[in-house]
């Protein structure tokens, strides 16, 4: 859809896709999400925070989403996903994080989160 977001912090969302699988509305929708991280907020040992859209919000709360990187291990020890806001914090981000790959499960939808340091 190219639906973008920009935070007072500078971080940028774009929803790069939004469509039902298959065209079944029985089946999950898929949406992916690029998250654009300012240099200053990205580099090591900084933090940051940001909300899922209220569009994806709406696909996913009042469901447990399962949260996970995209080889289906678990999220690293500084990054954690909040699940009654829908939104990622992350303190002391460790030097080479990014791209960071999550992935977002849920009934009504399978969100792919692409997290990047934007170069300013």
């Amino acid at each position: 859809m190219g639906v973008g977001l920009v935070s007072a912090s500078g971080i940028s969302i774009s929803i790069d896709r939004n469509s039902t699988s298959g065209g079944d509305l029985s089946e999950a929708q898929v949406v992916m999400l690029t998250v654009s991280l300012p240099g200053a907020i990205a580099t090591a040992g900084s933090g940051f925070s940001f909300e899922l859209p209220p569009s994806v919000k709406a696909l996913v709360e009042n469901d447990l989403p399962v949260v996970s990187l995209s080889d289906g291990s678990r999220l690293p020890d500084w990054i954690r996903f909040n699940s009654v806001t829908l939104s990622f914090e992350a303190q002391a981000v460790p030097g080479g994080a990014f791209p960071l790959q999550v992935f977002v499960s849920a009934r009504k939808a399978k969100v792919l989160i692409v997290i990047s340091e934007r170069k300013e």
